[in-house]
């Protein structure tokens, strides 16, 4: 469905939201619920990524989760709410992460002031 969107504005983000709860149904995981509450941001359902983040939160492993906390950093940057946006990210900088992924970070830190 990214492929097939002419653009990112016109990405089909109730579709791949649709796709992420058939899979989780399926075969739940940590990685499923977050990138579901990415989908579901993206297609302004802010409400339903935040119980999918909150659900995520408490299951093993999402601490040490960078694109857990990024998620939940996107969360708070469309809720307007800066101070638990940069907290998020603090929190995934304090992750193991690439090379690529502390620049993007360090890029939105920096962002913020």
């Amino acid at each position: 469905l990214h492929a097939q969107a002419p653009t990112w504005e016109e990405t089909n983000w109730t579709s791949i939201s649709r796709l992420y709860e058939l899979l989780n149904a399926q075969a739940p995981s940590l990685s499923v619920l977050v990138n579901w509450a990415v989908a579901l941001m993206m297609k302004g359902d802010l409400e339903g990524a935040g119980d999918r983040l909150q659900t995520a939160g408490v299951q093993a492993g999402a601490q040490k989760l960078p694109a857990y906390h990024l998620a939940r950093a996107k969360l708070a940057d469309l809720s307007g709410d800066t101070e638990s946006a940069r907290a998020a990210r603090e929190q995934a900088k304090a992750c193991q992460v690439s090379a690529p992924v502390a620049e993007h970070i360090e890029r939105a830190l920096g962002l913020l002031g």
